[in-house]
């Protein structure tokens, strides 16, 4: 992959996955998933608390700090796959597929020079 090819790909990753993520957090901040979190049981806090870093995570990935947005997200997503896995069901399908955008941010900011 060459450097404008490595570039445009990230930046089409970054942003498409910071207005999911973005998305994402402000469902959980005004009230959204409040049901799935409620079978999490570990209360309505976390679900405030997971929504402030998808919001966080989602800003920081449109930044010079992405590379930080992308390391927030990665630990967000892992949690969110084995939820769906282990706790509430249904298809971890989204959370692993943004976990592997997250990785390939963190490996092209990072360590894929």
């Amino acid at each position: 992959m060459n450097f404008t090819l490595k570039t445009a790909a990230l930046w089409i990753v970054r942003i498409a996955s910071a207005a999911l993520f973005l998305m994402a957090g402000s469902a959980k901040l005004t009230g959204g998933d409040a049901e799935v979190f409620a079978k999490i049981g570990l209360g309505q806090w976390f679900r405030y608390f997971t929504g402030v870093l998808e919001a966080l995570g989602a800003i920081l990935l449109v930044t010079p700090l992405a590379l930080y947005g992308a390391a927030l997200l990665v630990p967000v997503m892992v949690g969110a796959a084995a939820t769906h896995i282990f706790i509430v069901g249904g298809s971890p399908a989204m959370a692993l597929v943004l976990l592997a955008a997250m990785l390939f941010v963190v490996w092209g900011k990072w360590g894929g020079k």
